[in-house]
């Protein structure tokens, strides 16, 4: 679990999500764009640019799509997810903001 002294005191970015793009393709973009990273790995790719793990690996992508589904198929009442990524804490909102926080250590991270 990730502790106050792993939260740098800056906000990384706060990223407002068109209405047709799912959450989990949102999430991935707006850490890429923060961390100057590839959200996939490509043949182009500079070498040595850091490259995202996937998304699946911390978070169930069909499910925070799900969650926040514009048809009205999402569970009712105020929605907010956070949860930590490539270093960044995460905070999806309901009104399709992706809010960004840097962590100063990855989350997991104990202090000494």
């Amino acid at each position: 679990m990730e502790t106050s002294e792993q939260r740098s005191t800056d906000t990384a970015g706060r990223y407002e999500l068109s209405s047709g793009e799912p959450i989990s393709t949102g999430v991935v973009m707006a850490i890429a764009a923060a961390s100057d990273a590839e959200p996939v790995p490509t043949a182009d790719a500079t070498e040595g640019t850091p490259v995202l793990e996937p998304l699946y690996t911390v978070v169930d992508p069909d499910a925070l799509d799900a969650l926040f589904a514009a048809d009205g198929s999402g569970t009712a009442g105020p929605k907010r997810v956070t949860f930590f990524y490539h270093g960044y804490e995460v905070t999806v909102t309901e009104s399709r903001q992706v809010c960004l926080e840097r962590l100063e250590r990855p989350a997991g991270d104990v202090a000494e």
